[in-house]
């Protein structure tokens, strides 16, 4: 699930809370999600690297390093 966009929140006489838009990596459908002010949630740290096209195996795509291949 990637993360999008959030917006924190105080409504009125209500509790404050975030509001976030994830998106999902697999469907790329994209939902929004409310989380308490002080609720934790775990960052993942994420990279990008270049990488070249093999082959498509049924479903799945394969992919080469070209610094290693």
């Amino acid at each position: 699930t990637l993360f999008i966009d959030s917006q924190h929140r105080t409504p009125g006489n209500l509790r404050a809370f975030v509001q976030a838009t994830l998106r999902s990596i697999r469907t790329g459908k994209s939902s929004d999600v409310r989380f308490s002010s002080t609720e934790k949630i775990d960052v993942i740290p994420m990279m990008t690297k270049r990488m070249e096209f093999s082959y498509k195996d049924g479903e799945d795509f394969v992919f080469s390093d070209p610094e290693t291949y």
